[in-house]
């Protein structure tokens, strides 16, 4: 099975490709796999608009039945996911922009409060 939608519009406004497949495990076992594609502009070597692979997310045989026919729910949970992700890195690349400029503008002192 392998399902694909674009675009897939977020909360958030922006436009996804996503792709839902059932992957064989083995021994009469599967698992759901989606794949999450954003557009990339055209650069000097590819001309034309690409996706790009930005994220993916694996149910796991344990998990394959709760999302069984629940294909539209998976690929929402997995934008979400995506999406959170994301929005966490963000915080944490300005934590950590605002721990050096702290560091910068430290006198050295560790008697300061």
């Amino acid at each position: 099975m392998y399902l694909e939608k674009y675009p897939v519009t977020s909360l958030s406004g922006e436009k996804y490709k996503v792709s839902v497949y059932r992957s064989h495990i083995g021994l009469g076992v599967y698992e759901f796999e989606v794949k999450i594609y954003k557009d990339v502009s055209p650069t000097i070597f590819n001309l034309f608009k690409k996706n790009k692979l930005v994220y993916t997310f694996g149910t796991s045989w344990t998990k394959y039945h709760h999302w069984f026919g629940k294909y539209v729910n998976l690929a929402k949970h997995t934008i979400q996911d995506y999406e959170e992700k994301i929005k966490k890195e963000e915080l944490d690349e300005e934590k950590h922009q605002i721990g050096i400029k702290e560091f910068i503008k430290w006198n050295g002192d560790i008697l300061e409060k």
